[in-house]
This record gives structure tokens, sequence and C-alpha cells, in this order.
């Protein structure tokens, strides 16, 4: 029995990459900060943290906001 969290499969939207780290780095100027900052949203993790685990979605759902806000 393997320990380690596998990420769970998020439909990709369009013009979404499945590696998370592209539209990160497409959409956020500071995204190589914004990987690596404690975030609140995220229980104090990093965002970069959560890529490759079951909590990835979450990221994806955060930049999905944020696009959809204007905010990024």
């Amino acid at each position: 029995m393997s320990t380690t969290a596998r990420a769970i499969p998020v439909k990709l939207l369009p013009r979404e990459n499945s590696d998370i780290k592209v539209d990160v780095h497409r959409l956020l100027r500071n995204g190589d900060e914004w990987l690596q900052t404690p975030n609140g949203n995220f229980g104090e993790r990093a965002p970069i943290e959560l890529i490759g685990t079951e909590d990835e979605y979450l990221v994806r759902e955060t930049l999905r906001a944020a696009v959809h806000s204007g905010m990024a």
C-alpha cells in the first residue's frame, strides 16, 4: 500500500494546460513566488505543496476563480 497521495483528475477547461504550473506562470507575473508562498486558502500550505496530490484541484479552482474575477 502506497502512502503517496495522487492527484485527482480534473476536467480541464479550454486553454488550461495539464501541467498546472504552466497555467500559473501564464496567469501570474509572480508565478514562482505565488507557488512558494503559504496561503490561508490551502491551510497555510504553499500551492507547490498541493501540486501532484489529491488537493491539487484546490490550486486549479483558485486559478479559475482569479481568472473569472479578473484578478489574473
